[in-house]
């Protein structure tokens, strides 16, 4: 029971529902969690009220390998201060279809925001920063983005770079 308690929390219930939901003290969860090897959110992930899949990064899978591509060339992750960081995507309103997509693989309840000529999503979660930042897509990455070593031959990465700011060409020396 340790285990799935650590499970639901990763998977983004609160300490508080899981403590409602097996009739548990809400100390008992989070000693439990943590005894599984889980790690507590901090403050203002454990107040989080939209709902966005954190663990989405953790593990690669086609789907994850394809939005890291996308979020390496086309993706953003911005400084808020010191402690706090926000993931981004944003697009020609055109292509608003795809961040729709990203918002769905991530999970999220964030609402998706339209300017003028683009649509864009950005939220905040140390957690998914810490994972993209793994794979090279950190803040201000435009002059030093490389293929992440474990992706240089996965064909989904290289798809979300292409679909992202990508393009194939033959250099001739």
């Amino acid at each position: 029971q340790v285990l799935e308690i650590r499970r639901r929390y990763e998977a983004g219930e609160t300490s508080e529902e899981l403590a409602a939901a097996l009739g548990k003290s809400g100390v008992a969860v989070r000693k439990a969690i943590v005894r599984a090897g889980g790690c507590m959110r901090d403050m203002k992930e454990s107040h989080r009220y939209l709902s966005l899949n954190e663990a989405a990064f953790d593990t690669i899978t086609p789907d994850s390998a394809y939005w890291i591509g996308m979020l390496l060339t086309d993706g953003y992750i911005c400084d808020h201060d010191n402690s706090s960081h926000s993931v981004g995507l944003a697009l020609k309103t055109s292509d608003g279809g795809h961040v729709e997509k990203f918002r769905s693989f991530m999970g999220s309840g964030h609402k998706l925001r339209q300017k003028k000529d683009s649509v864009a999503l950005a939220f905040r979660s140390q957690r998914v920063v810490s994972a993209l930042a793994r794979y090279g897509v950190v803040p201000r990455k435009s002059h030093i983005a490389a293929p992440p070593e474990e992706l240089l031959l996965n064909r989904d990465f290289w798809r979300g770079c292409l679909d992202g700011d990508g393009e194939v060409s033959i250099a001739a020396d």
